[in-house]
C-alpha cells in the first residue's frame, strides 16, 4: 500500500485543493475516451436520466405517452455500464456520473470510456463531489441562462486527480459505505418530512369538509368526492362564495424599466406577496387597460400552475401592482366566507381533487376561472369559519414547526455527505481514517 505523504503538489487551477504530492493530476482527455456509440434501429437496455443526488438512473415516465419511439431513439447515445455519461448544460448541477446501467440518453449527452488505471467508482465520486461542480461552474459559457454549458475543449482540459490505484479503490470503498449509510438516513428524514406534510393536510382537510364537532349531524353533500358534510352546512357553487379573477395577458413589448409592478408567479410563493422578478408598467397605459385588476391590501393570490398548496397575501408593500396572467386573484363574498377559510379551502383536498377530476383525460397544466366556476364548495357559517380556521392555523403551525427541524437536520446531513465526498477525493482525509468503520 503507498502511505499517504503530507508533502502536497499544485494542480495549477484556482477552484481544485492541492492534492497529496505522490498523486498525478492528468487533464480529462488523458483518463477518458470518448464513446459515440448509438441505439440504431433497435434501442439497447433502458433510457437513463443523470440524477443531481443520485448519479445515473433508470428514467422513469409519469406517462406512457411520453416515452420515445424507437425510430426517435435511433439517434440516442447509449451509455454501458462503467461508463461515464454527463449532461454538459447541467454540470453545475452535477449532471454526470459513471452508469451502473445499460441504457441510452439524449442525443445530447456525452458518454466516455473509464481509462485502465482509474476505478470507476473513485471517478464518479471525484466528478461529482462539490469542488467539481464549483470547478464546472465557472467554465460555463452561452448567452441565455437556460442554455449555459461547459465547451468541449475546455471540460476536457480539467484536471482530474489520480491517486495510486489501490488507493482509489479504498477511497471508493469508504465512500460507498458512508454514502449508502447517510442516504438510509436522508431516506428516513424524507419519509418523515412527507408523512409531516400528509398528516398536516389531512388535518386542514377533514376541518374544512367535516367541521369540528365530531358529533355534528351530518348530510349526503349530493357529490361523490365530497361525501357527507355537517347537516347546517352549505353547498354551493365555488363562485358564489368566492371572488376570483386572473391577471391580464400582457406582452413583453408593454415591459419597462420602472412604474406600476408586474407581480410574477416567483412572487407567489411565501406566506406574502412579494415583488420578487417583477416586471413594470407604464402607469398610463395601466390607467387605460388594467386599473382593475391592480391588487389590494388583504387580496389572495394563487398560481394557477398545476404545482399549489400556496397561498399569498397582499401586504402594503404590493398594494397597487397587477397580477401577471397565470396568477389569480381572491376575495371573501361579505356574509359568505372569510379571507382565513379561503386561505384553509384552497390548501385542502376539498379544492385538490377537484382541480385533479378537471384535468383528468386533459392537456392542461394549471386552472382558470373557468376551471374555479364549475367547482363546489362546503361553507359553514362565518362564526364557525373563524373556528375552524383558528383550529387549523394552530396545527399548521405544530406541523410545520416539526416539519422545520427535520428539514434542518436533513440539510445538515447533505451538507455533512457533500463536504465528506470532497475531503476523500482530494487527499484530505488520511486513508488509515478511511479503512476504519466508523459506528457513528
Amino acid at each position: 500500500m503507498n502511505v499517504q505523504s503530507s508533502a502536497y503538489v499544485s494542480t495549477a487551477s484556482e477552484w481544485l485543493p492541492t492534492p497529496p504530492s505522490h498523486w498525478q493530476v492528468k487533464p480529462f482527455r488523458h483518463c477518458f475516451r470518448p464513446s459515440d456509440e448509438r441505439n440504431g434501429p433497435t434501442p439497447i437496455g433502458e433510457m437513463l436520466s443523470v440524477s443531481g443526488y443520485r448519479g445515473v438512473v433508470v428514467k422513469n415516465y409519469e406517462f406512457e405517452e411520453q416515452k420515445r419511439s424507437a425510430e426517435e431513439l435511433e439517434t440516442y447515445r447509449v451509455v454501458r455500464p462503467g461508463q461515464l455519461a454527463v449532461n454538459t448544460m447541467w454540470l453545475n448541477y452535477t449532471g454526470l456520473g459513471v452508469s451502473e446501467h445499460l441504457g441510452y440518453v439524449s442525443p445530447a449527452y456525452r458518454a466516455y470510456w473509464v481509462q485502465p488505471g482509474l476505478h470507476g467508482r473513485y471517478v464518479h465520486h471525484l466528478l461529482r463531489s462539490s469542488v467539481y461542480v464549483a470547478g464546472y461552474t465557472s467554465l460555463l459559457q452561452g448567452i441565455r441562462p437556460n442554455s449555459l454549458q461547459v465547451p468541449t475543449d475546455s471540460f476536457h482540459s480539467i484536471p482530474i486527480l489520480v491517486p495510486p490505484l489501490e488507493e482509489q479503490q479504498i477511497i471508493a470503498g469508504y465512500l460507498d459505505r458512508e454514502t449508502g449509510r447517510i442516504d438510509a438516513l436522508v431516506e428516513r428524514l424524507e419519509r418523515l418530512i412527507a408523512l409531516l406534510t400528509e398528516k398536516r393536510q389531512a388535518v386542514i382537510s377533514h376541518a374544512v369538509i367535516k367541521g369540528l364537532n365530531p358529533d355534528a349531524p351530518m348530510k349526503d353533500s349530493g357529490i361523490d368526492w365530497l361525501g357527507e358534510v355537517p347537516a347546517h352546512w352549505d353547498v354551493k357553487p365555488l363562485r358564489y362564495a368566492i371572488w376570483y379573477q386572473e391577471g391580464p395577458g400582457i406582452l413583453a413589448d408593454d415591459f419597462y424599466e420602472e412604474g406600476v409592478p408586474l407581480i410574477r408567479v416567483s412572487g407567489v410563493r411565501g406566506r406574502w406577496a412579494s415583488l420578487d422578478g417583477c416586471n413594470y408598467l407604464d402607469p398610463e397605459k395601466v390607467e387605460r387597460r388594467w386599473k382593475h385588476f391592480k391588487v389590494t391590501l388583504g387580496d389572495l393570490l394563487i398560481s394557477a400552475s398545476a404545482s399549489m398548496g400556496v397561498v399569498t397575501e397582499v401586504g402594503p408593500d404590493v398594494v397597487g401592482a397587477v397580477p401577471y396572467t397565470g396568477i389569480i386573484r381572491m376575495r371573501p363574498i361579505l356574509g359568505e366566507t372569510t379571507r382565513d377559510f379561503i386561505r384553509s379551502f384552497f390548501v385542502s383536498n376539498q379544492f385538490m381533487t377537484q382541480v385533479d377530476l378537471l384535468k383528468a383525460g386533459a392537456t392542461i397544466q394549471h386552472f382558470g376561472p373557468s376551471h374555479l366556476s364549475q367547482m363546489q364548495m362546503a361553507v359553514p357559517p362565518i362564526e364557525e369559519q373563524e373556528r375552524i380556521t383558528s383550529f387549523v392555523d394552530a396545527a399548521i403551525n405544530e406541523y410545520m414547526e416539526t416539519e422545520a427541524k427535520a428539514q434542518s437536520v436533513l440539510d445538515a446531513v447533505k451538507e455533512r455527505r457533500s463536504a465528506m465526498i470532497s475531503a476523500a477525493v482530494t487527499g484530505q482525509i488520511p486513508l488509515a481514517d478511511m479503512t476504519e468503520e466508523d459506528p457513528a
